[in-house]
């Protein structure tokens, strides 16, 4: 679907080159800065939801200290109801700690992925502008 979409958004600028042969060198150029462009919006989202990430992650910290607390004011009956909420918690917070020890690196592949991707098309249509002069 992303594809998809990043095809649709170049469309202008794919199909005006089409139109202007002779300007296929400012075609790559204008296209690389739309890259750019998006690298830099895909940096900003990757950032906040990483923040995003962090915060959920101090939130379930301060929950399982709460109810650590609790349980040592808890009685009987009470602890092991706490027990398991704290045990649910630190496993979700294992979970999601894992989940954002591999956001570096699934993000880098995608935007390696997507940024291949691209470039591969601007060659392709480079070749085919000269082929049509």
């Amino acid at each position: 679907m992303k594809k998809y979409l990043l095809i649709f958004a170049f469309s202008p600028v794919i199909f005006g080159a089409c139109t202007q042969t002779s300007n296929s060198g400012k075609v790559k150029e204008e296209t690389q800065e739309a890259v750019d462009a998006m690298g830099d919006a895909l940096k900003q989202e990757k950032d906040r939801l990483k923040q995003e990430l962090q915060q959920a992650l101090n939130k379930v910290d301060q929950k399982i200290a709460a109810l650590r607390s609790e349980l040592d004011q808890a009685g009987e009956e009470s602890k092991a109801k706490i027990e398991q909420k704290i045990e649910d918690l630190e496993a979700k917070r294992d979970q999601l700690q894992q989940e954002l020890s591999q956001f570096d690196q699934q993000m880098a592949e995608t935007w390696q992925d997507f940024k291949s991707n691209v470039q591969k098309t601007l060659e392709d249509l480079e070749n085919d502008l000269k082929k049509s002069l």
